[in-house]
């Protein structure tokens, strides 16, 4: 089994053994326990994340 960084995210700062990240939250395992950590969400709308002017588009 390798360890391996993606996305250059900084290691768990909870100490946990592994974490394992998901879209709706990560899970801490520990050695003689298991933690899951919602994902913070929000009802605020966004506009559009592009540096594209949707606007401007054909």
């Amino acid at each position: 089994m390798g360890f391996l960084q993606y996305n250059a995210a900084p290691a768990s700062v909870r100490g946990a053994e592994m974490e394992i990240r998901g879209t709706l939250g990560t899970l801490y395992i520990y050695s003689n326990r298991w933690e899951v950590v919602p994902e913070r969400t929000t009802e605020m709308l966004f506009g559009t994340r592009t540096p594209v002017d949707p606007a401007s588009l054909p």
